[in-house]
C-alpha cells in the first residue's frame, strides 16, 4: 500500500526481488523512514508499527507491520485465521513492537511542537526472554506430531527444544495469536492438541 502511495519501494529489496519486515528495519537504520516512538505511532493515523524479524535456533522469524489508526488501534494483515482486520497496538507493548515509523513522502498532520525523531533504534527485548518449558500436563510428542502435519516442524523432530519453540511462534504468527513461542491455552486450542 505505501508503495502504490509514494511510487517508491520501502520495505523492499530490488536485488532480492521481495518485500520484507527485514528491510523495513534496514530502511530506519539508514534513515530512509522516519523512526519514531510506539506512543507517538499509536496516536497518528496512517503510521506503521514495526516489529523486526528476529532469530532463533539460527533460523530466522518472521517480523510484522500494521498500520496505525489514530487512536491506539491497527489495520493490519493478522494471518489466514483473521485476514486483514482492526486490532489493537497494547497499553504494555505485550505485542513486542520495536518502533514506529513514518513515511517521508505522506503527510501525517503532525503537531509541530512535537518531537517525533528517536536517537537509537527501539530494540526488541523478547529476544532476551527465557523461554519456559513446556507445562507438565503437556504432550510434548503429541504437540510435535500436529506441528510436523501441519509443516511447521521437520518430521525427524522428536523432542521439545528451540525448534518447537520456533514451530510455535511461527504457527501463532499465521494463525493471529500472540507470538509468544509458548504453547498457551490459545494456541493449543487452536492447534487441537
Amino acid at each position: 500500500m505505501v508503495n502504490k502511495l509514494t511510487n517508491k519501494l520501502y520495505g523492499y529489496n530490488a536485488a532480492e526481488g521481495e518485500s520484507y519486515t527485514g528491510y523495513w528495519q534496514n530502511d530506519v537504520e539508514r534513515k530512509i523512514v522516519t523512526a519514531i516512538s510506539i506512543e507517538k505511532a499509536k496516536s497518528t493515523p496512517g503510521a506503521i508499527l514495526l516489529r523486526r524479524p528476529k532469530t532463533i535456533a539460527n533460523k530466522k522469524i518472521i517480523g510484522h507491520i500494521a498500520f496505525c489508526s489514530g487512536t491506539g488501534g491497527t489495520v493490519e494483515a493478522r494471518g489466514s485465521k483473521y485476514g486483514v482486520c482492526e486490532y489493537v497496538v497494547g497499553n504494555n507493548n505485550e505485542r513486542g513492537w520495536d518502533t514506529g515509523l513514518l513515511i517521508p513522502e505522506i503527510d501525517y498532520q503532525l503537531s509541530p511542537s512535537t518531537d517525533n525523531k528517536l536517537t537509537t533504534f527501539e530494540k526488541f527485548s523478547a529476544d532476551e526472554k527465557a523461554f519456559l518449558a513446556p507445562p507438565a500436563a503437556l504432550d510434548t510428542s503429541k504437540l510435535i506430531r500436529k506441528l510436523v502435519t501441519l509443516n511447521y516442524l521437520e518430521p525427524s523432530t522428536d523432542r521439545y527444544d528451540e525448534d518447537v519453540m520456533l514451530a510455535i511462534y511461527n504457527f501463532q504468527l499465521s494463525e493471529g495469536l500472540e507470538p509468544s513461542g509458548q504453547p498457551d491455552t490459545d494456541t493449543l486450542a487452536t492447534l487441537g492438541v
